[in-house]
């Protein structure tokens, strides 16, 4: 057991203990710890009260992670420690405090039934995410915003400056390049006629049509895998030399898994290009048009920062970033590519694009 462990379980015997003590029995709901709290208010001193309030917050955080699961974080703050639980980052410390020092603050147990009421709307299975987005995106297969014209290729060889400027000083020729995403037949073909050996993964069957359709008529082959980018069994071990992801992160529950698939999909060295949307951009955005946001629920508008009827998911950079690092790769670059307007309508997702960048893109490289 870790000390951070060591500490909850010490605190949260407190709480028990202090509960029999008053003949209320052990802790067992968020509406025994009120009762609780409403009559150590009359009796305690300032000091035995913050001593309470310290022990029944960590019992409440263990109580919330029973409830939605989670973890204990934030040690090495200086403040209380947080619980990460449901897609929510909160104080239970924090909410024991108000509780007490505040007469309008929310009861522990109408905080409880919150968060419960939130997981109840906003969490489904992993794989319903994934037959949703599949949906979505085989609807979108004849968007104009993803679908690829011919007059890009035009049967030519392709350079690799063409396909990225991080690949300027790259020859793809030759080498085995897997796409995480078929954007509508635009990267694959591309790719193959740079002289790239391609295998693209998306998860819409109409969009790996469309890449089988426009890189055919090319004259290029493809290797085509409907699948998901955090679960690849189909791939052996490090087969690819380069691995291009274009948005498809926000769009899995577990960005982890995603990055575990890649490092172990990825030759030693191999280079891996992604880009995510921003998660400061996916919550402002959900501030700007519903006035409150959950991170597990879906966006319904049609702007095009958001593709309509997908279900997203708001990944902190702890997880696009420090993730990746964890997984086994080194940054070697990163990029905000240039999506704003200015001159939009005050209030447009593009014109809030001036201020809090949507996209970010991550040059890394897998270490041996």
């Amino acid at each position: 057991m870790s000390s951070s462990e060591s500490v909850v379980a010490s605190l949260v015997r407190h709480a028990q203990d202090f509960a029999l003590r008053w003949e209320m029995g052990p802790l067992l709901s968020a509406s025994d710890a009120d009762r609780l709290l409403d009559r150590a208010c009359d009796v305690l001193d300032d000091a035995q009260l913050s001593d309470l309030v310290v022990a029944v917050g960590f019992w409440l955080g263990e109580h919330w992670i029973h409830l939605a699961g989670g973890r204990w974080g934030g040690w090495d703050e200086p403040v209380a420690p947080r619980v990460e639980c449901g897609g929510l980052i909160v104080s239970p410390i924090d909410a024991v405090r108000r509780r007490v020092e505040r007469a309008d603050s929310k009861t522990l147990n109408e905080l409880t039934e919150r968060l419960r009421s939130s997981l109840s709307q906003g969490t489904f299975e992993p794989d319903s995410a994934v037959d949703l987005n599949a949906r979505a995106w085989d609807k979108l297969a004849d968007d104009s915003h993803f679908v690829a014209a011919e007059s890009i290729v035009q049967g030519a060889q392709v350079s690799a400056s063409q396909l990225d400027s991080w690949l300027v000083d790259s020859d793809v020729n030759g080498c085995r390049v897997l796409l995480l995403g078929a954007g509508g037949g635009t990267h694959a073909p591309l790719f193959a006629a740079a002289g790239a050996q391609v295998t693209v993964v998306d998860i819409s069957p109409r969009m790996l049509a469309r890449d089988k359709m426009l890189a055919t008529r090319l004259g290029h082959s493809i290797n085509m895998v409907r699948a998901s980018a955090d679960a690849l069994p189909k791939l052996d071990d490090e087969p690819f030399d380069t691995v291009i992801q274009p948005v498809v992160s926000c769009y899995l529950p577990d960005v982890r898994a995603l990055y575990r698939e890649v490092h172990r999909v990825l030759r030693p060295g191999g280079l891996y290009l992604s880009q995510h949307k921003q998660p400061a951009a996916m919550r402002t955005r959900w501030n700007t048009i519903h006035r409150e946001f959950e991170l597990t629920t879906g966006v319904a508008d049609e702007s095009p920062l958001h593709e309509s009827g997908t279900r997203e998911f708001a990944h902190g950079l702890d997880a696009l970033l420090g993730g990746l690092c964890r997984a086994g790769f080194v940054i070697e670059d990163v990029h905000e590519p240039l999506r704003a307007d200015a001159w939009s309508d005050a209030g447009s997702l593009e014109h809030l694009a001036s201020h809090t960048q949507p996209y970010l893109k991550i040059k890394a490289r897998r270490l041996a």
